[in-house]
């Protein structure tokens, strides 16, 4: 009688087995990782449009000139690209930004949650802030970002009268980040 030779491996069944388990864990993590990607998107989106912001009130205040910061407005939704010009010279480019996601809307709003009036230039309609040379914005204005309309994870950008801006958490618009944003077409 011959003895049977066993070899070191895996059987079909277990290989399938296999496959389906690693199907299954890979469907469950997608999902999750893509939330990820979209929120640090926004996260890093309102960071550089915070920053810009930021620039703008400074390079106003150095120069003592008044800028503008103006979003290009693009099939009803503001374009990804703001511009930073001396109000004076408009065509004169100061700089320029595109935020990291370009699924992101930002809509401008006054104190009262109005929406800022488009102004219109060269070459389109735009919004635009604009920033004195002393660094002030005259009045509150209120910046949203969102993506799909969801406010839970959009950002609020709340300027205040003086030029100085306030980032808040996502979802969040109150002072000591308690009052939730609801909405994203009105602060």
């Amino acid at each position: 009688m011959t003895q049977r030779q066993y070899t070191r491996g895996f059987t079909l069944i277990e290989l399938m087995v296999a496959i389906a388990v690693l199907a299954i864990a890979i469907s469950t993590a997608v999902p999750a990782f893509t939330q990820t990607i979209r929120s640090t998107r926004m996260q890093a989106s309102s960071d550089e449009l915070f920053a810009f912001l930021l620039q703008a009130r400074a390079q106003a205040v150095n120069e003592r000139r008044t800028y503008q910061v103006r979003w290009q407005e693009s099939a009803g939704l503001l374009d990804s690209a703001l511009e930073l010009a001396a109000a004076a010279t408009p065509n004169t480019l100061a700089g320029r930004l595109g935020l990291a996601d370009e699924d992101i809307d930002v809509r401008l709003f006054d104190a009262q949650g109005r929406s800022l009036p488009k102004l219109s230039g060269s070459h389109a309609q735009y919004h635009a802030l604009q920033y004195r040379a002393n660094g002030s914005v005259g009045s509150t204005v209120l910046l949203t970002l969102c993506r799909d309309d969801d406010p839970a994870s959009g950002r609020l950008i709340r300027i205040q009268p003086s030029g100085s801006p306030t980032l808040y958490p996502p979802g969040k618009k109150g002072h000591g980040n308690d009052e939730d944003l609801t909405s994203c077409s009105e602060p």
